[in-house]
């Protein structure tokens, strides 16, 4: 499989659940996030999909601002 899938709001609710399935597929997965836990506590999505043995990295990032998202989809077309 080429290329990775870029999640954003990937540390709780529908973002989340994308990441955890895209690399259950085997995507290797970029996972974006203002924060890296969701405020409600429970694990991050990164270390949860590496303990499953998927590929994932997380990059706390803003999609509001133009240069964490050059940021994010030059990371993700770098692996």
């Amino acid at each position: 499989m080429t290329g990775s899938a870029i999640v954003t709001g990937s540390s709780s609710g529908i973002g989340k659940a994308i990441a955890l399935r895209l690399a259950a597929d085997g995507f290797p997965v970029v996972l974006a996030d203002v924060r890296r836990d969701p405020l409600t506590g429970g694990e991050p999505t990164d270390e949860e999909i590496g303990r499953q043995g998927g590929k994932c990295e997380f990059i706390q990032a803003d999609v509001s601002s133009r240069a964490d998202c050059e940021r994010l989809v030059a990371r993700a077309a770098s692996r």
